[in-house]
């Protein structure tokens, strides 16, 4: 496998696994926004409180809102990644299906398979 086959492969995978786990981050950050909406509407619910009832869910509310803001914070850093990836593997995809192309051409043209890595050893490098 050459090297830029070797890169795309891997830009490839990059592509795949950022955009799951930023998938994944916006739906467990959902979720939570649901959670902390739930926990609101019970509180709005309640006629009385007594110490108890106030302490589990402002432990709850507490944990919740924490939990939400430390997936937003890392939503926040990946977003960039997530960004440029998808903005540009598109373009990465038609110069490479190109270059590609032209590789095929030029080694069909030089009748040769030799690879880089073959070249590489036989230069002893």
């Amino acid at each position: 496998m050459s090297y830029g086959q070797q890169y795309y492969a891997e830009l490839k995978k990059l592509q795949s696994e950022v955009s799951e786990a930023f998938t994944r981050l916006n739906t467990l950050q959902s979720a939570l926004d649901k959670e902390v909406s739930r926990i609101y509407h019970d509180i709005e619910k309640l006629e009385t409180m007594d110490a108890e009832q106030s302490y589990i869910i402002m432990r709850d509310l507490k944990e919740t809102l924490l939990h939400r803001r430390v997936v937003k914070d890392e939503v926040k850093r990946l977003q960039p990644i997530y960004n440029m990836l998808r903005s540009q593997t598109g373009q990465v995809d038609e110069q490479f299906a190109r270059a590609m192309k032209t590789s095929f051409e030029i080694r069909r043209q030089l009748n040769t398979t030799a690879s880089i890595d073959d070249v590489l050893a036989s230069m002893g490098v």
